[in-house]
């Protein structure tokens, strides 16, 4: 009863995003509260992991891989879960790519489309030996069949970095490609051919950077990255083809699957795996304010052992859902969170 209840009230709370008059957004993040968890529904295989979160043509969209294990098990599975505002989740369609390990789904969204990128491994005697990457594409009520997406030349086999989420922005995409010894900007005007435009590295002290996520605001470029065993960084920049500014660190060091939302332009709604000193970690929902360059622990979602990589999608200013995963449950299954978010 308390679900269905909650459910309603969330319902309620969506609908009124379509009000044709303007609301004053609030100016600063005071608080969050948990309204509504929940798993997704027939998660049978042993680990479901490595989420993604959209809201699009008044739809929710998830997105996730299924496999056996973290790493070095059976390739992965990508799935597809929609719920309309009732927030009921049915699986909708799964990718898979012969002798390709699929993982870490993220969707974009490209004017009146909806872009799905998602990131592959192949494996030869449990060892990576190169990455591929894929796109499908959601358009007038139909999604694409898996095409490849290109971060190398045309000469090479596998691309040579691993791009964490794409950004698309007046017409062009940008992504930030990690691998070994490599931290750089990457844009495409197709969203399927990238090229490497910038190495990030000299930006950044050449710390070991990883997973990183650009947002917009007001035509400023920001970047939000993972630093291996260090705390979390941002970057700005009024031209992500020619130079970023170092900005600040976040205190949360490794910090696992970081994923970004933007509050009144002047804040940034973070989530992600924060790992503790005692070598547990937590899922967490936390604020950045960029004119004060303050930093605010909002919220834990409940879950524990290996969790983490967040999809999130704000609405209204005060409604944050959240995708996420945590092995609490005996499997590794993929949770939907609805958040309450309190202003000054």
């Amino acid at each position: 009863m308390i679900r269905n209840i909650t459910i309603l009230f969330f319902f309620v709370m969506l609908g009124s995003c379509n009000k044709d008059h303007a609301v004053k957004e609030p100016l600063n993040i005071s608080s969050a509260s948990l309204i509504e968890l929940f798993e997704l529904p027939n998660q049978k295989e042993a680990h479901n992991a490595f989420t993604d979160l959209v809201h699009f043509q008044d739809q929710f969209y998830i997105c996730f891989r299924s496999s056996d294990k973290h790493v070095n098990g059976e390739d992965g599975v990508i799935k597809v879960y929609a719920a309309s505002k009732s927030l009921f989740f049915n699986e909708i369609l799964k990718f898979t790519v012969n002798g390709v390990d699929l993982r870490d789904p993220k969707f974009t969204i490209v004017d009146d489309k909806l872009h799905l990128y998602i990131h592959g491994t192949v494996f030869e005697n449990g060892t990576a030996i190169g990455f591929k990457d894929y796109l499908s594409t959601f358009d007038e009520g139909t999604w694409s069949d898996l095409s490849e997406v290109y971060l190398r030349d045309v000469d090479q086999t596998y691309n040579e970095a691993w791009p964490w989420k794409v950004t698309y922005h007046n017409g062009s995409f940008f992504t930030v490609g990690y691998n070994q010894g490599v931290f750089s900007i990457y844009s495409s005007i197709d969203g399927v051919n990238f090229s490497e435009q910038l190495d990030l590295l000299p930006f950044i002290d050449y710390r070991p950077a990883s997973e990183a996520i650009i947002k917009i605001v007001d035509n400023t470029y920001y970047l939000v990255s993972r630093v291996y065993q260090e705390n979390a960084i941002i970057l700005s920049s009024n031209d992500p083809l020619d130079s970023w500014q170092y900005l600040d660190d976040i205190p949360l060091k490794t910090f696992g699957g970081p994923e970004v939302e933007i509050f009144n332009n002047n804040n940034f709604l973070l989530s992600g795996r924060k790992n503790l000193d005692d070598g547990t970690q937590k899922l967490i929902i936390s604020s950045y304010n960029l004119s004060e360059s303050k930093f605010d622990e909002l919220l834990v979602l409940p879950g524990e052992k290996d969790l983490g990589y967040p999809g999130m999608v704000l609405i209204d200013s005060n409604k944050l859902y959240v995708s996420y995963y945590s092995s609490d449950s005996g499997i590794t299954t993929v949770k939907f969170a609805a958040i309450s978010i309190e202003t000054d």
